[in-house]
């Protein structure tokens, strides 16, 4: 019998890292695991790496798009619509 695993690296790109840092962490319950550099930072949510990168540019908003969240334990996901 064979077992097969899911293994999840979600890389996230933000304008502004402690902006990003205070939405992933204070509001979503991430948590900080490590700073890679000046611009890269590891986070970690339900066991799984999260690396958050400064790097896009700020930009005005043209439309609102709906926002989801994927949370998976196991085998199991759940798309959450915000």
């Amino acid at each position: 019998m064979s077992t097969s695993f899911l293994d999840i690296h979600a890389y996230v790109e933000v304008s502004d890292l402690k902006q990003g840092l205070k939405f992933y962490c204070g509001g979503l319950g991430l948590s900080l695991k490590k700073q890679l550099s000046p611009r890269r930072l590891k986070l970690e949510g339900d066991g799984k790496p999260i690396y958050l990168r400064e790097n896009r540019r700020k930009i005005a908003v043209l439309a609102q798009v709906p926002r989801v969240i994927l949370s998976c334990t196991g085998r199991r996901c759940i798309l959450i619509s915000l």
